[in-house]
């Protein structure tokens, strides 16, 4: 997973959101 350890306390779901997005 990218960006795991990098999630702000302030908005989770947009970090996921990103995620996800770029592991398409």
């Amino acid at each position: 997973m990218v960006g795991v350890g990098k999630v702000p306390k302030e908005n989770p779901i947009a970090l996921t959101t990103k995620r996800v997005q770029g592991n398409l």
